[in-house]
């Protein structure tokens, strides 16, 4: 079909919509809520990869599956929370959810040639996992441990960010846009 990246990527925009809307009107502790944050994220990072990713997705699984479990793996940070173990930077989120995060998975990368796919394409799951964060919640302290002070982004920057991403993709679609040079076929 020749529109199918176009209909799944307008309904992942849909499921982070309706996503959002239970998380803003429950009141019910985070635990709970956390799989309904997560297939978020998930929808964020297909969204991202359609746009901007390979056209041949089974070419590339392995690492577009990387992309997508780092995208939420990063949330397990917040256990120590949970248990009061630890406490969070200003904003409450702990302080591996910050740029630190994905510089040290890049930096691994760039130096541990074995696994330098796998580290990079995590690296990039972590910061797809931030650009929802950033504009749900308190925002992400994107600084930490330089500078604790929250970065929140309006929710509506957001949605218009991954409306415009699904445009990208309709016009892929329609071979209207090329593939993005800095992405293997």
């Amino acid at each position: 079909m020749r529109y199918a990246r176009t209909a799944a990527a307008a309904a992942m925009l849909a499921l982070v919509a309706a996503d959002d809307a239970v998380i803003s009107r429950t009141h019910l502790p985070v635990p709970l809520l956390a799989p309904t944050d997560w297939s978020g994220h998930l929808a964020t990072t297909g969204i991202a990869l359609l746009a901007v990713g390979p056209r041949d997705l089974r070419r590339h699984a392995r690492t577009l599956g990387i992309v997508a479990a780092a995208s939420i793996a990063i949330d397990i940070d917040h256990a120590p929370l949970y248990l009061h173990l630890v406490s969070g930077v200003d904003g409450g989120r702990p302080v591996t959810h910050s740029l630190l995060t994905p510089a040290v998975l890049a930096g691994l990368g760039l130096a541990w040639r074995r696994r330098r796919t796998e580290l990079l394409a995590a690296a990039a799951g972590v910061c797809l996992h931030f650009v929802r964060d950033v504009a749900t919640g308190p925002g992400l302290s994107l600084l930490a441990p330089l500078r604790d002070a929250p970065t929140p982004l309006p929710w509506s920057t957001y949605a218009v960010t991954l409306a415009v991403l699904v445009a990208f993709v309709a016009l892929r679609d329609r071979r209207l846009l090329p593939r993005p040079a800095l992405l293997p076929a």
